[in-house]
């Protein structure tokens, strides 16, 4: 049965939008029409009609919830990640101080580092780097860059208390 039905799912829906268009105009505004259909057939296009203008009302409430679905998964995100910046302990915000300092998008960093790992376990890092996860070398170093919708949410000053960062750099490094 799904074999029989699935050439349906294929049908773009601009498709039945165009035939609830030309059907409004086809049976409900007689002086715009060209020409019209003879005998029986103009009731099958009638049904033809109906089905597509419930198909493109279908289609619209679709739309609509995927909007909403999409709006709602990115305010729970946006708390997600404003949790996971407050509670970055102080090696995290240094990693993340670095990207700021250096006023860099990527940076290479040891990858056998526990603090990388936490970062990445989080989705604060993202490995950009072409080479696998496959080498396992001790001292390592692969490129990260900040998640890109965390980057939007930091405020360097407030979130990493960045001011402090260059004093911090030039007795620790």
């Amino acid at each position: 049965m799904k074999e029989k039905v699935s050439w349906f799912n294929e049908i773009p829906a601009k498709v039945f939008l165009a035939f609830s268009i030309i059907g409004i105009f086809y049976f409900y505004f007689d002086d715009l029409v060209l020409f019209k259909i003879g005998g029986d057939y103009e009731k099958y296009a009638y049904i033809l009609f109906l089905f597509s203008v419930a198909i493109t009302i279908i289609n619209f409430f679709v739309i609509i919830w995927k909007r909403i679905k999409k709006w709602t998964s990115s305010i729970e995100d946006k708390k997600y990640y404003k949790e996971i910046l407050a509670n970055l302990d102080d090696h995290e915000r240094i990693v993340l101080c670095e990207f700021y300092f250096q006023n860099r998008s990527t940076l290479s960093l040891k990858y056998d580092d526990p603090v990388i790992q936490g970062l990445v376990d989080k989705n604060v890092l993202i490995n950009t780097s072409n080479i696998g996860g496959g080498i396992l070398v001790n001292g390592f170093n692969m490129t990260y860059r900040i998640n890109r919708y965390l980057k939007t949410l930091i405020d360097p000053q407030r979130d990493l208390d960045i001011s402090n960062y260059p004093e911090f750099r030039a007795r620790n490094m």
